[in-house]
């Protein structure tokens, strides 16, 4: 009896995490505006359901059925908090070209050239906005900690 509900609880959580896959994409592609994914999903970095397992994710399927519902929902918000950040650093890579006006396979340096140039235009003492020069700076440090993560 006990492996029909260890089996029953298995099939339950695979479910679960392969809807969460599911999940993870239409938000991507909702969010950036995307029709298709490029990228690495975060699915693959926080789950394997696979035996045998290679190590490769963070919870493999044995772990999470030995879990209880508490432990489970902080797995399942952990991993959605990992996406909303993954998300972030796309949108603000993706914002941040057409801002400083430059292709988006350019090197820092050429950012940080370019934010310098922009940021003298854009300073109140030299006729910008106030809210103009926050707004750059604060994509221009938002650039550089995605960057250097």
């Amino acid at each position: 009896m006990g492996d029909c509900t260890t089996s029953s609880n298995e099939i339950k959580i695979k479910k679960i995490i392969r809807n969460l896959k599911k999940e993870e994409i239409r938000m991507i592609c909702g969010l950036l505006k995307i029709d298709i994914v490029s990228f690495p999903l975060l699915w693959n970095q926080y789950f394997e359901l696979k035996k045998p397992y290679k190590g490769k994710a963070k919870y493999n399927l044995d772990e999470l059925t030995k879990m209880d519902k508490i432990e489970f929902e902080q797995v399942i918000n952990g991993y959605f908090n990992s996406i909303l950040k993954s998300i972030y650093k796309e949108e603000v890579l993706n914002e941040l070209y057409p801002i400083f006006n430059l292709p988006e396979n350019s090197d820092i340096d050429t950012v940080k050239k370019r934010f310098r140039e922009l940021a003298k235009k854009m300073h109140p003492d030299t006729g910008g906005t106030h809210e103009g020069f926050i707004a750059l700076s604060q994509a221009y440090e938002n650039f550089i900690k995605n960057m250097q993560k």
